[in-house]
C-alpha cells in the first residue's frame, strides 16, 4: 500500500472519489444552514457532556479502558490523501492534529511503544442532530490516554470528506442483536502530526462497525435527519459504539496500530 510523497508534502486528491458507491448522489442532499455559531455552540455542549462522570465512566465501559478524563476538540480535513498516482485509486482523509493533543497522547514517530487506535463515534446534538466523533485512544506502557474530536464540520463543508470513510457494507440480512443491518467497513485514514513541516504522519487502517452507526450519521450529515428510534436511545453524550468485552485495543470495531508515512 503505497502513499505517494512529492518532495514535502503530499499530494491532493480529488474529493468526492469514493471507494464506496452507497454515498447518496450528491443531487439528494439536503441543503444546510448552519452558522458557525451554530457549530461553536454544538462544540460546547459536546465537551460539557464530556466532562461528566456519567460519561466518563459509560465511554471506559465501552471502549475497555480506564481514563479520568476524555478532552473533547473540533476536527476537520486538512488534506485528501491518496494511495498511489494512479487514477482511481483510493483516497481517504487526513485530520489535522493540534501539537496539543499529539503531546497529550505522546503521539510521535519516535515512541516505539506507542499502541493507537481510533473508532468513530455519535454524538447526537439536539440543535443540529448526530454528528461523528473520532475516538483516538493511545497506549504507552501502563498509561492509557484518549481525546474525542467532534467532526462538527462534517456537517458543513467536510460533508464530501464524509463519504471517503466508508468502503463496503457486508452481512446486510443479519438480523444478530447489534448488528441488524450488516456492517460496514471504515477505511484507512490519516492523522496529521508532522507533515505541514514535511514530516511523519499516521496512517491508522481499516475496521469495521455496525451499519446502523453508518446509516444514522449518513443520515444526518447528508439529509439533516435522524431517526426517532434513534433519538429516544442514544446517549446525551458523544459516544462510541460498545467493544466490551474485547476493548479498543483487541476489538475488530477499531482501527490497528498506525504505521507512519
Amino acid at each position: 500500500m503505497a502513499t505517494h510523497k512529492e518532495g514535502k508534502f503530499l499530494l491532493m486528491a480529488e474529493s468526492g472519489v469514493y471507494q464506496s458507491g452507497l454515498i447518496p448522489n450528491r443531487s439528494s442532499w439536503v441543503g444546510l444552514n448552519f452558522t458557525d455559531d451554530d457549530i461553536v455552540d454544538a462544540l460546547d455542549r459536546a465537551r460539557q457532556m464530556l466532562e461528566s462522570q456519567q460519561a466518563i465512566t459509560d465511554i471506559n465501559r465501552r471502549l475497555g479502558i480506564k481514563v479520568d478524563e476524555i478532552p473533547g476538540l473540533v476536527v476537520k480535513v486538512d488534506r485528501v490523501d491518496t494511495n498511489g498516482t494512479d487514477v482511481g485509486r483510493p483516497n481517504y482523509p487526513a485530520f489535522g492534529l493540534d501539537p496539543s493533543v499529539c503531546d497529550y497522547l505522546h503521539l510521535k514517530p519516535e515512541n516505539n511503544q506507542l499502541e493507537f487506535r481510533w473508532t468513530l463515534g455519535v454524538f447526537n446534538d439536539q440543535r443540529i442532530g448526530p454528528i461523528p466523533v473520532l475516538f483516538l485512544v493511545t497506549r504507552t506502557g501502563s498509561v492509557t490516554k484518549c481525546v474525542a474530536l467532534i467532526w462538527c464540520p462534517a456537517k458543513d463543508f467536510d460533508r464530501d470528506y464524509f463519504g471517503l470513510l466508508l468502503q463496503n457494507r457486508f452481512l446486510e440480512n443479519s438480523n444478530e442483536r447489534g448488528m441488524e443491518g450488516g456492517l460496514a467497513t471504515i477505511y484507512q485514514v490519516g492523522f496529521i502530526v508532522n507533515g505541514l513541516s514535511g514530516g511523519l504522519d499516521v496512517l491508522a487502517g481499516s475496521y469495521i462497525i455496525p451499519w446502523k452507526t453508518w446509516e444514522t450519521l449518513s443520515m444526518s450529515v447528508y439529509h439533516n435527519a435522524v431517526a426517532k428510534a434513534f433519538i429516544d436511545t442514544a446517549m446525551p453524550w458523544p459516544y462510541p459504539i460498545d467493544m466490551s468485552p474485547d476493548g479498543i485495543f483487541r476489538s475488530p470495531a477499531a482501527s490497528s496500530t498506525p504505521s507512519w508515512y
